[in-house]
């Protein structure tokens, strides 16, 4: 039908397709005559895309990827990831499907290449000397045109039928016009392309159609290699380097103009059996063809929709995804069979193969243990993994991954394209050969422990390599003995390690190809056609194994050489492990030596006789008789271990376990790096202009009319600037490739601060921070404040602003590190093998100068020593760029690592793979600018690294600073960061330094022409001491005698001016609150006792927290802090903030381009300063069940008297005070509070969608919680009642009396320690078990100290209380669930979720409390406690949990440390922490006054509580003055690092 119309239409008389066509047909015979068609080809067919468009039937006015079009790109070749290392091809498709955004990267003057996500399909040419005039003709006569003189075969020039140019095209498609129109022929591409090497192809299945059956053979051409293997391999480039994003992948083959079509994906490839012509069938090619326009991204190989794109990136606006990171899907929870949401971030491995299983494994959204997804094609017929792994587990197998959950993600191959070949092949075709069979597939999933791989364990020390063979051989010998089971598939990368209990333990993972065997070792099931072949993965596959596969065999054991261990190569360093691996060798030998002579023998004897015979041979063939088997294996190791005398000492071994625990953490960090993946994830880009004209004060014309002033004063011609860029550009492709640009880009930047000073327009002669300079920082680190502690990463930014007195310290002989109060700002850099030399001459050529030679760093011609013009001063260094060394002019110091000397050799490089700037990016048109960034050598991402930077500048300075700037530089491609409370803000523009050096230069004037306020000052409303005024004290080391001025009273005219003194806290983190608190004095007397003030970055949409107390006080509510002065000092809208949304805005094309924020405001609330809990329950315990008593009272007042809610109650937010001799304790901190109506529900929507609190104190059911949400955003949530902050005071309450007195000893000490360790810095899952744990075996038999001993039965009988509150929650859930299936029975709403129907209230609490201290009642019941722990779990188990940290704000997350454990005596007295969830027995639960043994009741005796006593214990001296900087204990330090190490997860 659609070709009728094509020829009503008479589509092959359109000028643009009928020039298009001659032009084809009569290219020229010499080797160019493929290349020559590539662009005409392009251009008939996205003319017939415009043409069709609402004119054939079933065609739409919109493709569903509306902006597909066909672009050349021979000879470019396509970026391979660099995860394949040299697997990756370097391949180059003649022309592309592509989006208008990658075409326009072909078509752009600078020519980009292309990555294999953004292709959609490709056609291949292959072209040989046929006369394609004659049919052509043929053709022109039926629509009456002149036929074409086939004798002469003159081509028609080529003039573009629209005179358009491809300039042209980011306008047209901007703007929505046809693709077509602008990608005309003769398009010029100035390089060539190598031929790519053969690969093995499928055989093709064949579709037929009702046309004349053609056998698809076609002719040879000038050697280039087979076209149908030349596709094939680009099937399988876009299968691999697309990190699993598609399912499958399309190409057309045009031979001469025959015309094939192909399908590619797991199960195999699919062609057709018959070909069209261009010519002869035009019609029926350009309406398939068209056709190829109408596809969606599920028919152009879209992951199946069950793996789900993000929320902010839907198919098809967002289609192809560069990965499926964000991506999502749902699975079962084998244990609860609750949906779980799993959330896809970082692509960690991607298999090399198309047709097969195609593995690839992602890292999860989890901040609970590391967890990996493993995705992969697998036979429907193959025993799925988890199932493997069960059986080996059940059979008692160690060394085995832990798997989480699985799933079949998509139900089969046959639910999609390959059942439609099948059914249509079936239907269509008259040879069964013709069928479009295939073995079908699923899409299995399966979740489970991320470990680490080899290389990281063995990098460190090869004495570990017959620990993991042991460890191995166990692993395979129970395998196949105990559970019946064949691996397979033994590799590096299948297996892994971990450390458990202090200890290397080695996995052996990946068992898609594991099988289940008979006792005999046969296999147990039949073979599925996967599996007819060897399996396993080739470079570690048996010598027998290797000779079945080929019909060649290898030399027999008999023929090879002796000496096969002797010439192994190994590294001197592992010299010690031949003699292992020598004996280990020999035996195989032997084994095979003996099989040869008993096969031989066999033969002679088979010979012997004159008829044919069977011999029986009595030989055992899975062990040769005994020689390989585990135990010998394992005593020829030990012979060598003995041999070469290799053994690893207790020390060398715990050394190296430490070494390897500290590299994981910092694994962790590089990975997670604080949450600082998160924030930047809320990024927000805005056009350059837009962020230069927030920050800088430059608009676009500003910087315009520098970058022209720098031209014509040709700074780039400047000695010290022209050597800086030749040694930028000429760093070697190695390890030092980055380091080495460090130096030549700081003498590029501090050359043009001087050159700057009054030679630019609005550059005076003075810079504000006078002495700035940009200095070399990398590799020392910034040093962190003491009171962070482990919080606070080592980190080392590359280049840092600082001001001369602190370069001077960098530049010293003995060189001292920086403290993050002395950095105004940083660059950050990343660096690949990109040809920047390219980029260079290119500018030079620009300035006359000549050009560099690649091959050895020296100019071509000598260049003359240019001095610089009269308008350009020279002026000698000033103190802040004086160096140690000697060096050019305004260079700071020599490099530590030089560029190559000349002559060097350097391999060329090819175009870079990543965006570059747009050579002028002036005008509005300025091209938009995808930031992304090319991998380094093994670091982290630079704008991870840059995230974490500004975290360490805002948590590190003591709230002096209000945001902070960064700069990235990729290679030559610069970007700008800012960072705040907010969030980050950067720009989706980008500049070369090389190829826009006048603009780049110019915003780098910018940056030393910034005041104090743009570089990250508090607001001014927090005024500096006139004895040390901004900006010639900028940057302050803190706000000490800061000041500023608060109300007397709301609404008062009467001002109360308050002056910082000392920091008492600081919070670690950068987006969120960020609360940081001061030490005070007022001039007006406010109280006689001393203050403090709490200053924070607020959400305007909270309700204050004066507020709270107010409303609190008003309802009689005791035990509140007393507030004396609080106020809104300056808003996020009055600052730079707004000037970021109104300019983005304004310069924007669409929404994402604006910078929209939440709005905070910097609150100040100055109340009474009390004592902390440390100074009361060091030396005696007694006083915590009066705290307990009165912070019941409280948190009870305020429910049910303010109709409030604290939700943060923890160690840091109790504090006490002595009011008339006795102790006072003061609930403070209610940031995080809430209002609530009489049922306990939120009064007014919630501002967050984030759980708050401490972690190390919340509810169990809230961690619960947390996680769900973490998997699932949609999920219902779990409403904070006042019982969850009765959980949290308990946990308050046994933290203080474990961690805060006095151990017997210093063993005790550590053991306590190493328990609350994990509450302090453990992940959630960690601090989820340890609650667990408490619920499941209450208190156990952890010790405590001498003076906390006595509140034993105190903490048994409130623990157990929760427990049993838990469980009967979770037995009436359980029934309501199942009464709403039956419509009868309990239901759940008529619970009371907030008492758990008055299980948990104050006076419950209380009276149990009571009978707990209580004196024991007579009793002969011998019954005990009936043991919590074999109960069934609660509320689940959060054992695999993968969970989030979520705080106020909804941001970002922050991430926390991995738990870590190092004292062995604490781990046989710790509470018990199941790795799987316990199961529980159908036992009644007792009654609480049966929960203590009677032996202890009768020890116990009753504590009188002599709080005179006490109060002459902890009241300080009245007289004695409290010294500015006390020393505090480490014990105390580490309480109170414990408190900052949860503040982070507290956000607003």
């Amino acid at each position: 039908m659609r070709a009728t119309q094509i020829k009503r239409q008479k589509w092959f008389k359109d000028p643009a397709i009928r020039e298009a066509l001659v032009t084809f047909a009569t290219t020229s015979h010499g080797q160019d005559r493929e290349e020559g068609r590539y662009q005409l080809f392009a251009t008939l067919v996205n003319r017939a895309f415009d043409l069709a468009k609402g004119k054939l039937a079933g065609v739409a006015n919109s493709y569903p990827i509306h902006d597909i079009c066909i672009v050349r790109n021979d000879p470019f070749d396509i970026v391979t990831i660099p995860e394949h290392g040299n697997l990756g091809a370097e391949r180059s498709p003649d022309l592309l499907f592509l989006r208008a955004r990658a075409a326009r990267k072909l078509l752009a003057d600078k020519v980009q290449r292309i990555r294999w996500f953004e292709i959609l399909g490709w056609a291949e040419f292959k072209a040989s000397k046929k006369n394609l005039v004659r049919i052509l003709n043929d053709r022109r006569s039926e629509y009456g045109l002149r036929a074409i003189d086939e004798h002469t075969s003159e081509p028609i020039p080529e003039v573009s039928p629209l005179g358009t140019s491809p300039s042209v095209l980011a306008e047209v498609a901007e703007s929505g016009g046809g693709i077509s129109t602008v990608l005309s022929a003769g398009s010029k591409h100035p390089l060539e392309a190598d031929c790519d090497e053969d690969n093995n192809i499928a055989t093709a299945s064949g579709l037929e159609s009702g046309l004349k059956k053609q056998r698809n053979t076609c002719s040879a051409t000038d050697g280039r290699a087979d076209f149908k293997v030349r596709s094939a391999s680009y099937a399988l480039e876009n299968a691999t380097d697309t990190y699993g994003s598609r399912s499958f992948c399309v190409g057309i083959i045009l031979d001469n103009d025959k015309v094939s079509f192909w399908f590619y994906d797991a199960a195999g490839h699919v062609s057709v059996n018959t070909t069209l012509s261009l010519f002869a069938d035009f019609e029926k090619v350009i309406a398939i063809i068209v056709g190829f326009g109408c596809l969606t991204h599920e028919q152009w190989g879209a992951i199946p929709p069950i793996i789900s794109p993000p929320a902010e990136a839907q198919y098809p606006a967002h289609f192809p995804p560069k990965s499926l990171a964000k991506h999502s899907f749902d699975m079962l929870h084998p244990i609860s069979k609750d949906q779980i949401r799993v959330t896809l971030t970082k692509p960690v491995f991607t298999q090399y193969s198309l047709v097969g299983r195609r593995t690839f494994v992602y890292n999860t959204k989890t901040n609970a243990q590391p967890l990996v997804v493993k995705i992969a094609y697998q036979v429907v017929t193959r025993k799925p993994e988890h199932e493997i792994v069960a059986l080996a587990k059940e059979a008692g197998v160690e060394h085995f991954p832990e798997v989480h959950m699985w799933c079949d993600l998509w139900k089969k191959l046959s639910d999609g394209t390959r059942r439609i070949f099948y059914d249509l092949s079936l239907e269509m075709s008259k040879n069964k050969d013709e069928i479009a069979n295939y073995e079908d597939r699923i899409i299995r999933a399966l979740v489970y422990t991320k470990y680490q791989p080899l290389k990281t364990i063995f990098s460190k020390s090869w004495k570990l390599i017959p620990e993991m063979i042991n460890q191995m051989l166990g692993c395979l010998h129970d395998l196949r003995y105990k559970a019946h089971i064949l691996h397979r598939d033994i590799s590096n990368d299948n297996v892994t390690w971990e450390i458990r209990d202090g200890k290397i333990y080695f996995i052996l993972i990946d068992f898609d190809l594991a099988t289940v065997v008979t006792e005999d070792g046969k296999s147990a099931a039949v073979a599925s056609s996967e599996s007819n072949h060897q399996t396993g993965t080739l470079p570690f596959m048996a010598y027998e194994l290797l000779t079945d596969m080929t019909d060649n065999p290898y030399p027999s054991s008999k023929a090879s050489d002796r000496r096969y261990v002797a010439a192994l190569p190994i590294p001197l360093a592992a010299e010690p492990l031949r003699p292992i691996l020598n004996r280990w060798f020999k035996l195989i030998r032997h084994a095979y030596q003996q099989w040869d002579d008993i096969c031989q023998e066999a033969e002679d004897a088979k010979s012997s006789f004159q008829v044919a015979v069977n011999i029986s041979i009595d030989f055992d063939i899975e062990t040769f008789n005994g020689l390989i088997a585990r135990d010998t294996i394992k005593k020829a190791v030990a012979e060598g271990v003995a041999a070469s005398c290799l053994s690893l000492s207790d020390s060398e071994l715990g050394g190296i376990i430490t070494g390897l625990s500290k590299d994981s953490s910092e694994q962790a960090e590089a990975e997670d790096d604080v949450g600082d993946e998160q924030d930047l994830a809320q990024t927000k880009y805005i056009p350059l202009y837009a962020w230069t004209q927030s920050v800088l004060g430059l608009s676009e014309k500003d910087i315009d009319e520098r970058a022209a002033h720098i031209r014509r004063l040709r700074w780039f011609d400047d000695p010290v600037i022209r050597e800086g860029l030749v040694d930028f550009c000429s760093t070697p492709p190695d390890a030092t490739h980055e380091k080495a640009r460090y130096d030549p880009f700081a003498a590029i930047v501090n050359r043009a601060f001087q050159l700057a000073k009054r030679e630019l327009p609005g550059v005076p002669s003075s810079y504000p921070i006078d002495d700035i300079c940009l200095i070399r920082n990398d590799p020392k680190y910034v040093q962190c404040i003491p009171e962070h502690g482990k919080l606070g990463a080592q980190r080392s930014p590359d280049l840092l602003f600082v001001r001369g007195a602190q370069a001077t310290k960098l530049r010293g002989s003995k060189t001292a590190r920086v403290r993050w109060v002395d950095i105004l700002g940083w660059s950050e850099f990343k660096a690949s093998e990109k040809d920047v030399i390219e980029l260079l001459n290119r500018q030079r050529k620009e300035y006359g100068l000549s050009i560099i030679d690649k091959e050895t760093l020296k100019s071509r011609q000598p260049t003359p020593q240019s001095t610089p013009p009269k308008t350009l001063p020279l002026t000698p260094p000033g103190p802040a760029f004086a160096s140690s060394s000697t060096s050019a002019p305004g260079i700071p110091g020599k490099p530590e690592n030089k560029s190559p000397p000349a002559g060097t050799k350097r391999p060329r490089n090819s175009l870079d793979s990543r965006d570059e700037a747009s050579k002028d990016d002036s005008g509005s048109g300025i091209k938009r600018k995808t930031i992304d960034y090319s991998e380094t050598h093994g670091r982290a991402d630079a704008k991870v690294q840059s995230g974490g930077y500004a975290l360490e500048a805002a948590a590190c300075t003591y709230g002096t600073r209000s945001s902070c700037l960064g700069i990235v530089l990729d290679n030559d491609v610069m970007s700008l960061w800012y960072y705040d409370a907010a969030g980050y803000v950067s720009v989706n523009q980008c500049l070369s330094l090389l190829a826009d050096f006048e603009k780049v230069v110019a915003i780098f004037v910018g940056f030393a022409c910034l005041g104090h306020e743009r570089w990250g000052a508090i607001p001014s409303v927090i005024s500096p001491p006139t004895s040390a005024p901004y900006p010639t004290n900028f940057p302050p080391e803190s706000l000490n005698d800061h000041n500023f001025v608060l109300p007397r009273r709301p609404n008062s005219k009467q001002m109360v001016r308050v002056t910082l003194t000392e920091s008492c806290f600081t919070q670690y983190n950068l987006v969120g609150r960020r609360t940081f608190l001061y030490d005070i004095k007022t001039e007006t007397v406010i109280s006689k006792k001393p203050l403090v003030v709490k200053l924070s970055y607020q959400a305007i949409t909270r309700k204050r927290e004066d507020q709270l107390l107010t409303r609190a006080k008003k309802a009689k509510v005791g035990h509140l802090p007393e507030f004396h002065l609080w106020g809104d000092l300056w808003n996020m809208s009055d600052g730079i903030r707004q000037i970021f949304y109104e300019t983005s805005s304004r310069l924007s094309e669409d929404e994402r381009g604006v910078a929209t924020y939440e709005d905070r405001t910097l609150r100040a609330l100055v109340y009474t300063k009390y004592l902390p809990l440390k100074t009361l329950f060091s030396e005696s315990c007694e006083l915590i069940p009066v705290m307990v008593d009165q912070i019941l009272d409280c948190l009870h007042d305020l429910r049910y008297k303010a109709n409030i809610l604290h939700r943060d109650v923890s160690c840091n937010n109790i504090m006490y005070d002595i009011r008339r001799g006795k102790v006072h304790f003061i609930l403070i901190d209610y940031d995080l509070a809430t209002v609530v109506t009489d049922d306990g529900e939120p009064s007014a929507v919630a501002s967050s969608k984030h759980r708050t609190g401490t972690l190390p104190f919340m509810a169990y059911e809230l961690l619960l919680d947390m996680h769900n949400n973490s998997i699932d955003s949609n999920s219902p949530r779990v409403m904070h009642y006042l019982r969850h902050d009765y959980e949290s005071l308990l946990y308050v309450s046994l933290w203080c009396a474990v961690y805060i007195p006095p151990a017997a000893n210093d063993e005790q000490r550590e053991i306590f320690i190493t328990y609350l360790q994990t509450w302090e810095t453990g992940t959630i899952q960690a601090v989820g078990h340890a609650k667990e744990a408490l619920f499941s075996h209450n208190i156990g038999s952890l010790p405590l100290p001498p003076s906390a001993a006595f509140l034993r039965p105190f903490f048994t009988y409130w623990i157990a209380l929760f427990a049993e509150a838990y469980i009967k929650s979770v037995v009436l859930r359980n029934k309501a669930a199942k009464a709403m299936t039956k419509s009868q029975g309990p239901q759940l709403h008529t619970y009371n979720l907030e008492t758990f129907n008055g299980l948990i209230t104050r006076d419950a609490i209380k009276q149990e409390l009571a009978e707990a201290m209580a004196p024991p009642e007579p009793s002969d019941d011998k019954e005990g406690l009936l043991p919590v722990g074999d109960a069934e779990p609660v509320l689940g188990n959060l054992a695999n949990a993968q969970m989030n940290v979520d705080r106020e704000d909804s941001h970002t997350e922050a991430t926390l440390p991995e738990e870590t454990c190092t004292v062995e005596t604490a781990k046989s007295i710790m509470l018990p922490i199941p790795d799987k969830t316990p199961t529980l027995p159908k036992a009644k639960v007792t009654t609480r006054r049966q929960k203590i043994d009677k032996a202890e009741a009768r020890t116990r005796t009753t504590r009188k509580v002599n709080t005179a006593r006490v109060m002459e214990e902890v009241a300080p001296p009245k007289k004695a003055p409290v010294p500015r900087n006390p020393r505090i204990p480490k014990a105390s330090t580490r309480v109170t690092r414990s408190m900052i190490t949860r503040s982070m997860v507290r956000r607003q």
